[in-house]
């Protein structure tokens, strides 16, 4: 006959329903003869656990007689007729006077003998499996259906392994019983067994499980499958990284790996049996039976995904044997590792470099001390002859770990493993990965494993790839941007599995910090209606959270108090994106140690909107200078509205009226002198001199003032009204331009060969590029060794909040490529 062994523990035995559930998976016809094996009801073997150590305490356990009682009772007169309920509850009523005399010897001792509680904590698997099999009786008719108590066929013996069964005298009793009669379904008894002597044992931590497993191998069973309140395996545990997915396939190894690191799966030991024979098992819930859930085999098919999953174990203590002493000398990790043996500690990791100086491995925390001790007692002569320096102990430390098959002979998996936890700011203490490397291991300081699993996750595809973003300044720019994320963000998740996640904005005077902002929150902060005092230490807090791995601050303002923070964000571990101009066009001293900081952190400053809004010339220039070419000239024109203008302006229509138009119309910055004192382009001037080595200062830049003196200084009132000044001043190049049949533009030309920079009115040819752009175009010629006399130009919107937000946008896109969490298509033609 061939068999399908189903495992149900505790979670997925929490009442009435959950049982009726339970019935319903075999309600259907079935290829295969099913043997269920189920834990004790949710919660009762702590109560029965509580009843030993109540007694031992001398205190009286008879509510807990009555919770144990009422909790199977109420279950079973849900599920059983009367005559089934009384027999039941007959048969329990009798086991808990079998506890009572168990535990009447703690009258005259204060510690129950194993063998009783071994008993004792038994009965939690008698109890429910018995009520199944009554139950299932009723309600599958159609198969005929047994209860089996495992220590009738299940006999164990103790080896240095631990309980061990005796597995030819097992097989042939359990043969014995099943074969005896022609059953389709048997409900046996998790977690217990019987020892040589015919004395009742329970197989210990996941003991249920392991009975499964036993039982699976012993009927060569078709499938194991083990019932849970999961959908599976998830590539992460869901408590820190709640966006982790659902692992469809795993192999054998990669299983017992996930498991050995501490991912909540099946204890390493639980799936041996099954492994032998090669069964398939399945992990399944019972409240989700239609999702596949997780399969285990001994090969899982190729998948995509190199790494299958991300694991950490809390609570370790790194220990270091160091010393001269070491080197060469044979035998010293075989005395290393046989003292701790003789102390009963178990090893977790192992690392030692090809010097032979150092061995260090992880233990548990509570082994730390003893550990210490056993390590001092063996080397005690080449400690005191200073052969060896001595036994270090760290404390307070994880172990993370990344597991995949896919690793092996992969390129770049330990690159990206650490550079991901580099990112995230992470120190890593000690390294190990076997010969397999299916597996790579560290330890670092447990207060960061959190944040390190979710770092890594991400890094590895295995989730929602999270930005936490920060936007300072929500003005005309700040809210475009907002409004372009908000319109993006379901494309990037459906389409790259990208999660931008704006959490953190504020101005100057307050701030909103959320897990997500709504427009409502923005509309607050406009209206001075958030009641939180902006603080840059707080907003860092908030925007740093450990569950998301990257964080940048993105800066929409003109403030230089903002932009003197940049070095102290990137140092903290936030990468900053700013429209911002001035830390790029501020003194050369400050800029220059920016620009140090940034390469010295080792996170992302980008910063392409601070002189073309929307358009790449930062990329393009880079782009230019790091293939080697040389850049000998950059000219064009640099600012939409003062582009806007001159395209506007001609012998038919007066500038000062142009201006007010583009006042009116929303094109000039709310002071229009911002623009026209040319300031602002000649900090594009800097910006773009020092991208190509120039060490420049605002001051080094000529720039011509479109300002009539005279109202330079005056409110912004009286300047509006005194527009007509400005025709005075700008009339006579329209003029002189007109007459040379040329047209009259506001431009830039950068000369780096022979360094010069210069922002004013000047006169172009009607053919000429700069002549003929749309409104508030912006164009930038470069001129260089390989473009001479064809220069590159770029040319488009260069002025409005839109585009400068799209700008920005770019630049989280290109922050997302670098941090491996986007990936921009590509086209293969």
């Amino acid at each position: 006959m061939v068999w399908e062994v189903h495992k149900f523990g505790g979670s997925t035995l929490v009442d009435a329903s959950s049982i009726d559930l339970i019935s319903q998976q075999f309600s259907d016809s079935r290829d295969h003869a099913a043997i269920v094996v189920v834990s004790a009801l949710k919660g009762v073997t702590d109560l029965l656990q509580e009843l030993i150590a109540c007694s031992e305490r001398q205190d009286d356990p008879i509510k807990l007689y009555q919770i144990i009682l009422d909790k199977h009772s109420n279950i079973a007169m849900s599920l059983l007729d009367d005559d089934e309920l009384n027999i039941y509850l007959s048969d329990m009523n009798g086991d808990l006077k079998t506890i009572e005399k168990l535990l009447a010897p703690l009258s005259e001792m204060h510690k129950l003998p194993s063998t009783s509680v071994d008993r004792i904590l038994g009965f939690g698997e008698i109890w429910s499996a018995n009520l199944i099999a009554r139950f299932f009786k009723a309600a599958l008719p159609k198969d005929k259906v047994t209860f089996l108590d495992a220590r009738d066929f299940l006999i164990t013996t103790q080896t240095e392994m631990g309980i061990t069964p005796l597995w030819d005298e097992s097989q042939q009793l359990l043969e014995n019983i099943i074969n005896k009669e022609d059953y389709s379904l048997v409900v046996v008894t998790g977690f217990i067994a019987k020892d040589e002597k015919g004395i009742q044992c329970t197989l210990g931590r996941n003991g249920s499980d392991y009975s499964a497993s036993i039982i699976a191998l012993l009927v060569n069973a078709h499938e194991l499958t083990f019932w849970k309140d999961v959908d599976g395996v998830l590539s992460a545990d869901p408590s820190v990284v709640p966006e982790g997915n659902i692992i469809e396939e795993l192999s054998y190894n990669e299983a017992m790996e996930l498991s050995y690191f501490g991912a909540k799966i099946l204890h390493p030991k639980t799936m041996t049996p099954a492994i032998e024979k090669s069964i398939p098992i399945r992990i399944k819930n019972l409240f989700n039976s239609s999702f596949p859930g997780t399969t285990i085999m001994a090969k899982a098919h190729e998948n995509e995904r190199i790494v299958k999953g991300v694991t950490g174990i809390d609570n370790i203590s790194l220990l270091t044997l160091s010393g001269a002493g070491m080197i060469g000398v044979p035998g010293t990790a075989n005395r290393l590792f046989g003292s701790l043996r003789e102390a009963n500690i178990s090893v977790l990791l192992i690392s030692q470099g090809s010097s032979e100086h150092s061995i260090c491995f992880a233990v548990a925390s509570h082994h730390a001390e003893l550990a210490k001790m056993a390590l001092e007692n063996e080397f005690k002569v080449e400690l005191n002859s200073h052969l060896l320096s001595g036994v270090e102990v760290q404390d307070n430390c994880a172990i993370m770990a990344i597991v995949g098959d896919g690793m092996a002979g992969a390129h770049g998996v330990s690159g990206k493993f650490f550079s991901s936890l580099g990112m995230a700011g992470i120190n890593v203490k000690a390294i190990a990965q076997g010969a397999s490397e299916r597996n790579i291991s560290v330890v670092i300081d447990r207060h960061f494993l959190n944040k390190a699993i979710k770092a890594v996750h991400s890094s590895f595809y295995l989730s929602e790839k999270t930005i936490s973003i920060g936007i300072i300044g929500v003005g005309n720019v700040g809210q475009a941007l907002i409004d372009q994320l908000a319109d993006q963000a379901s494309t990037l998740n459906r389409d790259f599995n990208v999660n931008l996640k704006l959490r953190a904005i504020a101005n100057s005077k307050s701030m909103c910090l959320k897990e997500s902002i709504a427009n409502s929150d923005v509309i607050s902060l406009k209206n001075d209606s958030v009641d939180k005092e902006f603080s840059i230490d707080v907003f860092i807090e908030h925007l740093k959270a450990d569950h998301i791995p990257h964080a940048v601050i993105i800066d929409c303002t003109a403030s230089a108090e903002i932009a003197s923070m940049y070095s102290d964000l990137l140092a903290k571990g936030i990468h900053v994106i700013t429209a911002n101009k001035i830390a790029h066009s501020g003194s050369i001293t400050a800029y220059n140690q920016l620009v140090s900081d940034t390469r010295k952190q080792g996170f992302h400053f980008l910063y392409e909107a601070t002189v073309g809004a929307g358009l790449p010339i930062i990329k393009s220039l880079k782009d230019i200078i790091e293939t080697g070419d040389e850049v000998l000239e950059i000219s064009g024109i640099f600012s939409g509205t003062l582009g806007y203008l001159f395209n506007k302006y001609n012998s038919n229509q007066s500038f000062s009226s142009v201006l007010a138009e583009a006042y009116e119309e929303g094109y000039t910055e709310p002071d229009p002198r911002d623009d026209l004192s040319g300031l602002d382009v000649a900090r594009k001037v800097v910006i773009l001199a020092r991208e190509c080595g120039h060490h420049i200062e605002v001051g080094d830049v000529k720039v011509q003032s479109l300002i009539p003196e005279a109202i330079k200084d005056v409110p912004l009132d009286s300047f509006m009204s005194k527009l007509d000044q400005l025709n005075d001043l700008i009339d006579p190049y329209l003029s002189k331009a007109e007459s040379n049949n040329k047209k009259l533009r506001y431009a830039v030309k950068i000369d780096i060969e022979n360094p010069s920079y210069e922002v004013s009115l000047q006169e172009f040819s009607h053919d000429h590029s700069f002549s003929n752009i749309s409104l508030t175009d912006n164009i930038f010629q470069f001129k260089t060794k390989r473009y001479t006399s064809n220069p590159l130009i770029i040319i488009g919107p260069g002025a409005g909040p839109e585009v400068t937000a799209a700008g920005i946008f770019s630049d989280i896109l290109r922050l997302s490529t670098m941090l491996a969490v986007y990936k921009l298509p590509v086209n293969i033609e």
